[in-house]
């Protein structure tokens, strides 16, 4: 790399790559109880084919090639998601517990990934493909705090009983 468009090439890569994987692995969830955790996940998985077609876009307007990147801390991320959701013996409160909190980590890793590629386009005067971001980042944001607050009022409160 040798210089900001060549990072924000990698960057958007790694951006496909994230969003590719997290789809594959919400194809394999187990249905998710309760109520608010359920609907954060199907927030995540609806937001996740919009961003996903977003990325795509963007690629395919800079004559990007995604390939087939992996993006080895999303991995690691999801593989713990995975491995939390296929857990039977767990008693479903801390099932619960841990799966809000390994969400919670992939939507925050997830937003600062969105952040640092849109303000790397800002700096290259790419105004449409910021624009393109933004809502992106925003959208996520908003499911990172839903998260927050289930974590908050609910969910860590009964797994500690």
């Amino acid at each position: 790399m040798e210089n900001l468009n060549d990072l924000f090439e990698k960057e958007l890569k790694n951006l496909y790559a994230l969003e590719k994987q997290m789809q594959d692995t919400f194809e394999t969830l187990e249905p998710l109880k309760p109520k608010g955790l359920k609907a954060c996940v199907e927030k995540l998985k609806k937001r996740n084919t919009s961003d996903l077609n977003t990325v795509q876009e963007i690629a395919n307007n800079l004559s990007i090639n995604p390939g087939n990147t992996v993006d080895s801390v999303a991995e690691e991320m999801l593989d713990n998601i995975s491995e939390i959701s296929n857990m039977e013996a767990m008693p479903s409160k801390v099932k619960n517990a841990g799966m809000v909190a390994s969400l919670y980590r992939l939507v925050s890793y997830k937003t600062v990934n969105y952040y640092n590629v849109r303000r790397m386009a800002k700096a290259m005067n790419m105004k449409l493909e910021a624009r393109q971001l933004r809502p992106i980042k925003v959208k996520n944001a908003d499911i990172e705090y839903q998260l927050k607050v289930l974590a908050r009022k609910k969910i860590y409160k009964k797994a500690a009983k």
